[in-house]
């Protein structure tokens, strides 16, 4: 009997020595959390082993995450898997979707994103003082230039070849006035003060024909010197000299002689008002995407993802040094808070302590066995 108890002693003890060693083992791998000091003697083991190699720790894991995990070979194969590519595309389309149809946004709304305080008569505004601004550095540029330099060579054949119809146009619609009822009325007028000018002959003239009978003389023969050929081909020339002639005259000259400073300020708020920017920025951004939508969604994105990707995928070690990817885990795992990182290990290490810590105490309580048996052979 007195030697059962003696080897359940030693087994006991063995095993609490052994459960407790373990337990402490393992307390010790985080506490204390800070070194303990008696007068200026620091304890030894304190503090814990991670708190104590916890800038150690932190850059071992910088280099394992930048070294092993997260390298740039295995980031430069992600971004040129094409299933991770399709992803981003789809992505993307969907955020496009959403952008023209499910928000119902309009232009306007979309300016006001960026300057809330905008408003329509402040984008007319400003868009008015942008086109009158080019126009002003247009002139400038041009001002000592003569119109046949500005101008294209397409605009200038074309109205060279229009010149004739411009003569024919002119001369039907003198036809057409000097056929038409106020046409004969004046040209009657006309006549009657021309001959009342001419004295004795003039008045027996017009008593003898009078208004009538004068422009039923004079209407034939104006009717045939205005549709003569020769009288067509007088037009022309006068056109075409005209033509010529202002061609060699410097804007500048003709800006003078026909316009005043306002010219650009008129042309700007005219095209302005033309263009009616109140009614487009109030539409829907699907209104004025949608024929776009189908382009950009099969063409556009994938080939901008494509480039992107491709880009990124070249200057992967550039970015992760630039980023500092090994710096930043280290900064991260050097601030970390010693007790909440204690809390994370053991609620996921949790079992598997616990069974060391009773392999502990059967492996201490093993060794009592072994020791009571020693010592009654001993004894």
């Amino acid at each position: 009997m007195e030697y059962l108890l003696i080897i359940l002693l030693m087994i006991g003890i063995g095993a609490v020595i052994g459960g407790m060693t373990n337990f402490l083992a393992i307390k010790m791998l985080f506490r204390p959390y800070r070194p303990i000091y008696l007068n200026k003697l620091k304890l030894p083991f304190t503090p814990g082993l991670i708190p104590k190699r916890q800038g150690e720790l932190a850059e071992q894991l910088g280099k394992l995450v930048t070294n092993h995990l997260v390298t740039a070979q295995a980031i430069r194969d992600k971004l040129e898997n094409s299933e991770f590519k399709q992803k981003i595309v789809e992505l993307v389309n969907q955020r496009v979707e959403r952008f023209l149809y499910e928000d119902g946004r309009t232009v306007f709304a979309l300016l006001q994103e960026f300057n809330s305080d905008l408003t329509i008569e402040q984008l007319e505004a400003h868009a008015t003082s942008l086109v009158e601004q080019e126009l002003v550095k247009i002139y400038h540029s041009h001002q000592s230039a003569k119109l046949s330099e500005v101008l294209p060579e397409d605009l200038k054949h074309s109205t060279d070849q229009q010149i004739p119809d411009v003569a024919s146009y002119i001369l039907s619609k003198v036809d057409q006035y000097i056929n038409s009822a106020q046409g004969q009325r004046e040209l009657s007028e006309a006549a009657s003060k021309f001959l009342a000018t001419q004295g004795f002959l003039g008045n027996m003239v017009s008593s003898f024909l009078g208004e009538e009978g004068l422009i039923d003389k004079i209407t034939p023969a104006v009717n045939q010197y205005i549709r003569s050929g020769q009288t067509q081909t007088t037009v022309e020339n006068l056109i075409r000299n005209e033509w010529n002639k202002w061609q060699e005259t410097e804007i500048s000259i003709i800006r003078e002689r026909f316009f005043d400073d306002l010219l650009e300020k008129r042309v700007a708020t005219y095209m302005i008002d033309e263009m009616n920017i109140s009614e487009h920025v109030q539409q829907p951004l699907s209104a004025k995407l949608q024929k776009w939508e189908s382009l950009f969604k099969e063409q556009i994105t994938p080939k901008l993802t494509n480039q992107l990707f491709h880009q990124l995928s070249q200057q992967v070690e550039t970015l992760m040094k630039t980023l500092g990817v090994s710096e930043m885990v280290q900064k991260e795992v050097d601030q970390f808070d010693v007790v909440r990182l204690e809390k994370m290990v053991l609620e996921i290490t949790k079992r598997e302590f616990t069974m060391i810590t009773y392999l502990g105490a059967v492996l201490g309580g093993t060794i009592g066995l072994i020791q009571g048996v020693i010592v009654i052979f001993i004894s």
